[in-house]
């Protein structure tokens, strides 16, 4: 995936080397809309979606997440696992991706409503 700078979505404004300094970095920039913000979102670091449409970005977005779970861990790890909890376990970890997330709140998260699976250790071992 790209940077927003590589994407062209940033224009590189923001200096880290003057906020050590003490200087305030974003007092010149123009801060996204909320729309666009959560559209770059969506759309990732994939070059390929650089100019698609905002409906197909999430398709292909979707579409890869669902292969990830159907197939490629399974091909990765050799061992079938359920579809269904690993999409809730990726789900959970980007809801959680800017916080510390405990195994029992993962595992809670990829239990879902069947709670299948019980316990810090079940986690480790079915990953």
């Amino acid at each position: 995936p790209m940077s927003l700078m590589e994407s062209g979505l940033s224009t590189g404004e923001v200096s880290l080397s003057a906020m050590m300094e003490g200087d305030d970095p974003f007092s010149d920039v123009q801060e996204p809309s909320l729309l666009s913000t959560a559209q770059t979102i969506i759309r990732g670091g994939w070059p390929g979606l650089l100019d698609a449409e905002d409906e197909d970005a999430r398709q292909f977005v979707t579409d890869y997440m669902k292969l990830t779970s159907e197939v490629d861990i399974r091909n990765v790890s050799g061992v079938n696992r359920d579809p269904v909890k690993i999409m809730r376990l990726l789900q959970s970890f980007a809801r959680n991706v800017a916080a510390e997330a405990s195994l029992s709140t993962l595992v809670r998260d990829m239990n879902g409503s069947d709670g299948s699976l019980t316990g810090r250790d079940r986690l480790s071992v079915h990953l």
